[in-house]
């Protein structure tokens, strides 16, 4: 299945739904592995996903992956695996990374002061990473 296309910075959500031979939703004996591979080969990163909503919806995991700085413009397979027992299940997931963003991550905060030397700008991002600029100019 194709996620889609997103840029370096984004948070790309990723839902898993585990299933057994017969096709229906099956919890695993642990959290389903994502490993990540570019199309040029070798691996990327390789994430645990988290139980979503465990009460309600059987075998359903997913989380978030930030396209950080280890990620280049390209295609990526994502390939998921679970295991219940002596069965071994499996997806495989597809995104594109497009050229642009920031690797680390968009905006979430953004702080604005005047002082009498400067204006000054912080920001918080995505990734955690902290910002700052001095003197930003608006252009119409």
């Amino acid at each position: 299945m194709f996620l889609g296309r997103y840029q370096l910075g984004d948070l790309v959500p990723l839902t898993v739904l585990c299933t057994g031979p017969d096709g229906s939703p099956l919890d695993p004996d642990s959290a389903p592995a994502a490993r990540i591979y570019p199309a040029s080969g070798g691996l990327v990163a390789e994430v645990a996903l988290p139980c979503r909503d465990r009460p309600a919806t059987t075998g359903l995991f997913g989380g978030r992956i930030l396209l950080g700085p280890s990620y280049a413009p390209g295609r990526y397979l994502i390939q998921c695996r679970w295991q219940a027992g002596t069965f071994h299940g499996g997806r495989l997931l597809s995104l594109q990374v497009l050229p642009g963003g920031d690797a680390t991550g968009t905006v979430t905060a953004l702080c604005h002061y005047d002082r009498p030397g400067a204006t000054h700008v912080i920001n918080a991002r995505t990734s955690g990473a902290i910002k700052k600029g001095r003197n930003p100019r608006a252009t119409p």
